[in-house]
């Protein structure tokens, strides 16, 4: 009965290894997809506010234009032509609308560029996550491989962390063959 035990034993240990390293591996991928569709998100704010700023730029010239035009007017409805105080006037208004245009396109590509930064770290991220998963994918397989082997070794557990072999009671057992050919070995001991 032992015998036909120990295999089940074996068995469950791995399924429940490749398992438990699925839902990580899944739970990674899922963060990398959330990051990566954050990352769309933010490019497409980024569309948004440079259009958004273009727009805004464009009605604020439109709306100087007019302004001006209605300046105009009124220096011409009072006689005062478009020279001496009124040309200053009308210059000090021109520099200090295109002042603010520019300062809204300013504004403008500062948000753009912080929500295209963020896009890109995003990214970087969600590529990360990815490579992340496929390293766990990796040493989940490694886990199921040394469970296999450690159920072989008599009386021996596998560490995967670099130890080598660990043995409980009885003397340890010593590889004898020749060879670099793990099938040229044999358990003595």
């Amino acid at each position: 009965m032992a015998k036909i035990a120990a295999p089940a034993m074996v068995a469950l240990k791995i399924v429940g290894t490749l398992a438990e390293g699925a839902q990580q591996e899944g739970a990674i991928r899922q963060q990398a997809a959330l990051a990566d569709y954050n990352a769309r998100v933010s490019e497409a704010n980024a569309a948004a506010v440079g259009q958004q700023t273009s727009a805004a730029e464009d009605a604020h010239r439109r709306r100087v234009r007019e302004f001006m035009g209605a300046q105009r007017a009124a220096f011409a409805a009072n006689g005062g032509g478009f020279d001496g105080s009124n040309a200053d006037v009308a210059r000090q208004t021109a520099v200090e609308a295109e002042l603010d245009a520019l300062t809204i396109r300013y504004k403008g590509n500062l948000e753009r560029a912080g929500l295209l930064a963020d896009a890109s770290q995003n990214s970087a991220n969600a590529q990360h996550l990815l490579s992340s998963a496929k390293r766990v994918r990796n040493i989940t397989y490694l886990r199921a491989a040394t469970g296999i082997l450690s159920s072989a070794a008599p009386g021996g557990e596998f560490n995967p962390q670099g130890q080598g072999f660990s043995w409980s009671g009885g003397a340890k057992p010593t590889l004898s063959g020749s060879g670099a050919s793990p099938r040229n070995w044999t358990w003595a001991g």
